[in-house]
């Protein structure tokens, strides 16, 4: 098995920074053959649409996605149907082209999205 050690935000987001005054962290993620990043971009309302980092890295599943123009890295957990991640009180669940974003200490449904085509994240129409 062709194993690697690559940076887990290289080229997604070269590190998280915790504080400017302490430093930035970074996390290496061992990767085999089946490892790989995929890039899909969505759409919630009326809101830009945003790309979505997918790494997946057995046994490890992760998200980057921006929340509150921050980026936030949502990790895999069992889910009914589609695929769901979490980070902190943040529910990141898809299925097919469609997904949810909801925060789980606010009332409501959460934002309904749906996946966009490149042209379409380019132009933001």
């Amino acid at each position: 098995m062709l194993r690697h050690a690559l940076p887990l935000l290289v080229g997604l987001c070269p590190t998280v920074g915790l504080a400017d005054d302490v430093g930035s962290l970074s996390i290496n993620l061992p990767l085999g053959e089946d490892a790989g990043v995929v890039v899909q971009r969505y759409r919630c309302g009326d809101d830009a649409p945003f790309a979505v980092r997918y790494v997946n890295a057995e046994p490890n599943q992760i998200a980057i996605l921006p929340v509150d123009d921050q980026p936030r890295i949502f990790v895999s957990v069992i889910a009914a149907s589609g695929a769901r991640y979490v980070a902190g009180p943040y529910e990141w669940w898809t299925k097919g082209q469609t997904a949810t974003l909801r925060n789980e200490l606010q009332e409501g449904g959460g934002a309904e999205c749906g996946a966009v085509t490149p042209s379409e994240f380019r132009t933001g129409d």
